[in-house]
């Protein structure tokens, strides 16, 4: 089926969907002489190896305010040498929401001389920060959808919390490149899709769900059927009840892990005072 993605992105954002769309995109960009600086993950490297560009950094973890710090201070002397000779240089982010989050910030801190990643999360709350500095958005998994909002993850891993840095006026090019997401092995492949499907899903029952979100899931839902999923899905529901039984639930569990606090990572240690379901959720290894 043909889709028109343009009604479910924000201005300043412009989309290319298809097979071979990143290797025309690629011809372009040497065609052009285009200067760029290379955001990626380990395994995407090798559809980047083509590409003259001025930097790569490989990101091997979430963003963090000293991860997105030190990058800004390996890019930044590249950046300026680029704006003194009115030369446009551009990021390319490949991979995961990770990596293209990664991308969104070091361009808003890039755009407006932010100097530190703490300084442009707390700009973006109360100011609207521009990306000006085009980032290219190539995902190479489903689910996350950092390519097409303007929020931004960022962590502080020492007190175990999550913050969102907001970007108002977006600069983006999205390359949707199937041959890409097929080529990861089948239980990423698997494990994002089912991301995917989760988005549509909650994106209909949020509290904050609009119009919009609906006809964004319906979208969603659409492509499934037409590609022969939907009939092949069983979907089972959890629930925890109403509210009495949700804070009974709540209270067992924050006694239980208060028993075993010495066990638990400094996010957790966190999360059993805000949100205790949230532990449930952990990635860190020896929680999960």
């Amino acid at each position: 089926m043909t889709v028109n993605i343009d009604e479910f992105i924000k201005d300043g954002t412009s989309s290319r969907i298809g097979l071979n769309e990143w290797s025309k995109y690629k011809k372009e960009l040497h065609e052009n002489l285009t200067k760029s600086v290379i955001i990626t993950s380990k395994s995407c490297k090798k559809y980047l190896s083509d590409i003259n560009s001025e930097k790569v950094l490989e990101i091997k973890e979430e963003p963090t305010f000293q991860s997105i710090d030190k990058l800004l201070e390996a890019i930044y002397p590249i950046y300026k040498k680029a704006t003194q000779q009115n030369d446009e240089i551009i990021l390319i982010a490949l991979g995961g929401g990770s990596v293209i989050d990664t991308a969104k910030i070091l361009s808003l801190m890039l755009s407006n001389n932010m100097k530190t990643s703490m300084d442009t999360l707390e700009k973006s709350s109360s100011s609207k920060l521009n990306e000006k500095v085009k980032i290219i958005c190539v995902p190479s998994t489903a689910g996350t959808g950092a390519e097409v909002t303007q929020f931004s993850t960022i962590w502080d891993k020492a007190k175990g919390l999550k913050y969102s840095i907001v970007s108002n006026e977006l600069n983006r090019i999205i390359i949707l490149d199937p041959e890409i997401s097929l080529s990861l092995p089948n239980e990423i492949i698997i494990s994002t899709s089912i991301d995917a499907l989760c988005q549509i899903l909650e994106s209909t029952w949020s509290i904050k769900a609009d119009k919009f979100s609906i006809k964004s899931a319906k979208l969603g839902y659409q492509i499934l059927t037409e590609l022969g999923v939907s009939g092949l899905i069983q979907l089972e529901l959890n629930t925890l009840g109403d509210a009495c039984s949700r804070e009974k639930y709540r209270k067992l569990l924050v006694e239980y892990f208060s028993d075993h606090r010495d066990k638990l990572s400094k996010e957790s240690l966190v999360r059993l005072e805000k949100n205790p379901l949230r532990i449930l959720d952990s990635k860190v290894e020896n929680e999960k």
